[in-house]
């Protein structure tokens, strides 16, 4: 394996941590902003950064892609509330860390062939889901940015605090 088991979920609540702080930034009125129309705003995309993940993780763990796992998210979606986001985050964590933790060495090593390629389960979902959680990092940044947030600085990005 290329991470333990304890530092890919180490690294996932590094990321779910920075997310919150991000989310401490979202306002009434920026909660609707959006780069383009076919885009997610800024809720959608917490929605989606707040549920699809575990369900990533499922399927990776599954070793193929059921959309059936993603069938409450239409539900999850319109009770969504954006001050509940840090609870949110926690139960998927918590969900994460007991799927991480649960896998045996053999499904860990096991190869799996998913969006045209392979690697072994646990290296694809180490590196499927950091890249996912650094990317969607990012748009939730630059969206709070271009929706006036001119404030916000790498060190809101990278260490999750306010300052220069």
């Amino acid at each position: 394996m290329i991470y333990s088991k304890q530092s890919l979920i180490n690294g996932i609540a590094k990321e779910f941590h920075i997310l919150k702080h991000l989310s401490t930034k979202v306002t009434h009125e920026n909660v609707d902003h959006k780069f383009s129309e076919p885009q997610r705003d800024v809720k959608e995309l917490m929605i989606y950064l707040g549920y699809a993940l575990e369900r990533q993780i499922i399927n990776f763990v599954k070793g193929e892609w059921d959309t059936a796992t993603f069938a409450d998210m239409a539900d999850l979606s319109s009770n969504f509330d954006r001050k509940t986001w840090d609870a949110v985050l926690d139960k998927s964590l918590a969900k994460i860390t007991t799927i991480i933790e649960g896998m045996t060495d053999e499904q860990c090593n096991e190869s799996i062939t998913m969006f045209g390629s392979s690697a072994p389960r646990f290296e694809y979902i180490a590196n499927n889901i950091l890249t996912t959680l650094g990317a969607y990092k990012m748009q939730l940044f630059l969206q709070l940015k271009a929706a006036g947030l001119t404030d916000l600085n790498s060190m809101n990005l990278w260490a999750w605090i306010d300052g220069k």
